[in-house]
């Protein structure tokens, strides 16, 4: 899942967590740009589920995240890599 501040407006994946997947196809990682707040985070309309492969072609920098297990979050840094938050 991701929401459409990074889908749509193009913004860059700045916060990112991995949950216990909801359906089959689901990964778990959820992505979000960081300016999104709880209004917007509510509204269903504003996030989409898109295959971790489609999400990682818009963000290669994903890929060094993927492998993290179930309940990890991660931020990315000023330098542009993710940190692990929990």
């Amino acid at each position: 899942m991701t929401t459409d501040r990074v889908s749509i407006d193009g913004l860059p994946i700045l916060y990112a967590y991995r949950e216990m997947s909801v359906f089959l196809e689901d990964s778990g990682w959820r992505f979000f740009a960081g300016v999104e707040d709880q209004d917007y985070l509510n509204e269903p309309r504003n996030s989409n589920i898109f295959s971790i492969n489609t999400i990682a072609n818009h963000d290669p920098s994903i890929l060094q995240i993927l492998s993290a297990p179930i309940n990890c979050a991660f931020e990315r840094d000023v330098s542009g890599q993710f940190r692990l938050v929990y």
